[in-house]
């Protein structure tokens, strides 16, 4: 297990120093972007700034790997890189190291759909398509996604259960290859806002203007043997498919067998002028109708859907049960996220 803190406040750092690194815990992979380990069981047990990171903006860390984002715009990544996750090759062809370096993205790359993982993607020539802006970062167990400036998604690592979104699932990335962009969302011609990942699944959120139900949609794919990729089944999906929520996605909580959404009902924002007057002069509030709603799937041992009693899988609609202590929670606070723990 290992820890990182981004220090970015510039309440509390000044510019020069906002967006430093620490760390600390196992580190016997270079997880950490530090050299200094206990030689005994492989932990720093002091936070300890990671050396040549700064003006760090995010961060996330996989299993056994961290990424972070820069204001330059760059993606720098350290640690295991079994299976490719690192987006960029390793001096001396080591699987692993503590020395964070810059993901290489350089030149833009795009798979044709006949590639297949481990083959190295055709490069786009055009000088004027070679700006390649990072914008966000998302970590599963073994896998990395990347969305840069523009909302195109590119994902490298292990492929496991489809988890690279490539629409197959051949063997994973057994060597550090350029990250291969996300086909699916260029030919449905679909800008990404956000992205997530956990285990072996991913998930993107689209633009205000894009995606199949008029915006924000919620797409998902990878691993799905708790049904936590809310489709209504237990079945892998190796290409992003779009999820039916009920409105304009505003936050998503993905963990490894489960998932959250908030979403803002497509009635939010009506015009409460038909609200019902009662005869004793009341009149019956449907603001309820425009507040967010919060619905879940997948594993619910522990609790952790915060269903109640349900059965252990819930895989689809069953859910929707949730929204209705978020309603009445939200009347006084409104919800503005979702987070999910692995």
């Amino acid at each position: 297990m290992a820890t990182v803190i981004l220090a970015s406040n510039p309440t509390r750092w000044p510019p020069c120093r906002a967006g430093l690194v620490f760390a600390m815990g196992q580190n016997t992979l270079g997880q950490l972007g530090v050299e200094e380990y206990d030689t005994d069981f492989g932990f720093v047990r002091r936070p300890i700034q990671v050396p040549d990171v700064t003006r760090v903006t995010t961060i996330a860390c996989g299993h056994e790997f961290t990424v972070c984002t820069t204001a330059t715009h760059n993606a720098m990544s350290w640690g295991s890189n079994q299976y490719g996750q690192l987006g960029r090759r390793v001096p001396g062809g080591k699987e692993f190291t503590h020395k964070p370096g810059v993901v290489e993205t350089g030149r833009r790359y795009v798979c044709t759909e006949s590639a297949t993982v481990g083959t190295r993607p055709a490069i786009i020539r055009n000088p004027a398509t070679c700006v390649f802006s990072i914008h966000a970062v998302a970590c599963g167990e073994n896998h990395l996604l990347l969305l840069d400036v523009d909302g195109c998604v590119f994902s490298c690592g292990s492929n496991e259960g489809g988890a690279l979104g490539a629409g197959h699932t051949a063997a994973s990335v057994l060597r550090p290859k350029p990250t291969a962009r996300i086909t699916y969302f260029l030919k449905c011609g679909v800008t990404i806002s956000a992205v997530y990942a956990s285990g072996a699944s991913s998930a993107a959120v689209s633009s205000d203007s894009g995606g199949h139900n008029g915006g924000r949609t919620l797409y998902t794919w990878g691993a799905n043997s708790d049904g936590h990729l809310g489709l209504g089944d237990h079945e892998a999906r190796p290409t992003p498919t779009p999820v039916e929520v009920g409105g304009p996605v505003i936050d998503v909580g993905l963990g490894d067998a489960h998932m959250h959404v908030l979403y803002e009902p497509r009635s939010a924002g009506r015009d409460h002028s038909g609200d019902h007057a009662h005869s004793d002069g009341a009149v019956t509030d449907t603001r309820a109708d425009t507040l967010p709603v919060v619905v879940c799937w997948g594993r619910s041992t522990s609790g952790r859907l915060g269903l109640g009693n349900v059965p252990m899988l819930v895989s689809g609609p069953a859910a929707l049960r949730i929204q209705t202590y978020f309603r009445r929670y939200a009347a006084s606070k409104r919800v503005r996220g979702v987070r999910d723990a692995r």
